[in-house]
């Protein structure tokens, strides 16, 4: 079954909240052919099998990747992908249920939620080496709930959400060894909201750890606008800078993933009430700097909707900022995958297949919840002709950049009459 369209997600999938109390099996490995780098479609399930549903975060290579999948018990199952092998990363407890929500750029850590041995959902971070830490909390007790929803590059610095000394939820950053947070460790920093609002929500943070992006919100729990912070001093003593991103002219917006260097954000935003359907959701892109973008707010970018779909949401964006990815909605309320690039706009994650050579057959590409660095490996959740999630990983072999311009006729001018000044 289809979740509803926008739930949280990263380079990086789909943000599941609700979480069970069941028990978790031991550690397995299962492993499964490596795949090799030419335009494909991996069906995970069928290579792993096990039932696995969605990747919810690759590395940057695109070489491994966080998948969440069922148990024989019905049971939530977090698996760390390398290609070869699953990891199931257990939990912060034998009962409990653990969803991965992102993975780190070099791919050896896995952040998410699980249930603590006090059945309260829990950010963690999973790393081979360490297995599972369970992040804390905002609370001065330590008491409470957080989300874990992405790492940087080396899964030092984690993002997410978290309830706090305020009694309102807030963004956090976790910085591993840091002291001066508001945590009972002193690791977890406090991203606070606009000034009016109550809340805010972490969803992505940028490959050196310098910017997170999510939302802040007027209510508690709810997102108005999309946020970014600047995080890069918070470990010396620095507050935490942020900025509002605006909307498409509609009143909402709300971040979903950033860039490696946090000039590129996306997600989805509302539209204005005299448009063809008003306060629909789009796609954007915001581009720090840029031009060009809509109305009143010139760095953010309508990325539209599939032909023929009413609304869309872009969840992931590619390392180098330039393709985006998420979900496209059509008039029966079906998600359907995209990715967009400014040389082709929006297209079905299916359609961008077909056109490099990659048959889907009776599969519907339902969500493209991660992209790697570059952009030509996309995964999330597709679903066979009975309705069922499976997890999937495409993958384009990039266009040959080709010879470089022809030589000139013969060698160029002799050199100049001495070097020139010093490099800076």
């Amino acid at each position: 079954m289809s979740r509803p369209f926008g739930t949280l997600a990263r380079r990086h999938g789909a943000r599941r909240l609700g979480i069970g109390l069941l028990l978790l099996a031991t550690t397995a490995l299962v492993s499964v052919p490596k795949a090799e780098a030419a335009g494909e479609l991996l069906d995970l399930f069928t290579l792993s099998g096990l039932s696995v549903d969605e990747v919810v975060g690759l590395s940057r290579d695109g070489s491994m990747a966080a998948v969440n999948g069922r148990s024989g018990l019905n049971r939530s199952v977090a698996y760390h992908w390398d290609g070869e092998r699953y990891l199931d990363i257990g939990g912060l407890d034998r009962n409990v249920n653990t969803i991965a929500l992102g993975i780190s750029g070099d791919g050896t850590a896995v952040v998410g939620i699980s249930l603590d041995p006090y059945v309260r959902t829990r950010a963690f971070r999973w790393t081979e080496a360490e297995g599972m830490r369970d992040l804390g909390t905002l609370r001065t007790d330590n008491g409470g709930s957080s989300w874990g929803y992405d790492a940087s590059n080396d899964g030092a610095i984690v993002v997410g959400q978290s309830h706090s000394w305020l009694n309102q939820t807030l963004a956090f950053a976790w910085i591993e060894g840091a002291t001066g947070g508001q945590s009972v460790d002193g690791q977890m920093f406090a991203l606070m909201p606009l000034d009016g609002h109550v809340t805010s929500g972490a969803h992505a943070v940028s490959a050196d750890g310098r910017y997170a992006t999510g939302y802040s919100g007027e209510f508690s729990n709810l997102p108005d606008v999309a946020m970014r912070w600047d995080i890069g001093g918070l470990a010396q003593g620095d507050l935490p800078v942020g900025i509002s991103l605006g909307d498409l002219g509609g009143g909402f917006s709300i971040a979903n993933d950033i860039s490696d260097d946090g000039t590129v954000v996306v997600g989805r935003a509302s539209l204005p009430d005299d448009e063809e359907v008003p306060g629909a959701l789009h796609a954007f892109r915001w581009v720090e700097g840029s031009t060009g973008g809509v109305a009143g707010n010139e760095q953010m970018h309508d990325l539209g909707v599939l032909e023929g779909h009413l609304e869309s949401g872009a969840v992931a964006v590619s390392g180098d900022g330039n393709v985006v990815v998420g979900q496209s909605i059509d008039s029966d309320g079906r998600d359907v995958a995209f990715r967009w690039d400014e040389a082709g706009g929006m297209v079905s994650v299916e359609d961008w297949l077909a056109d490099n050579g990659v048959t889907v057959g009776s599969m519907r590409l339902a969500r493209a919840q991660a992209v790697n660095g570059n952009g030509f490996v996309v995964a999330g959740a597709m679903e066979d002709e009975d309705g069922n999630e499976r997890a999937y990983i495409a993958r384009v072999t990039p266009p040959d950049p080709g010879p470089g311009p022809d030589p000139g006729p013969g060698p160029g001018p002799g050199p100049g009459p001495g070097p020139g000044p010093d490099p800076e």
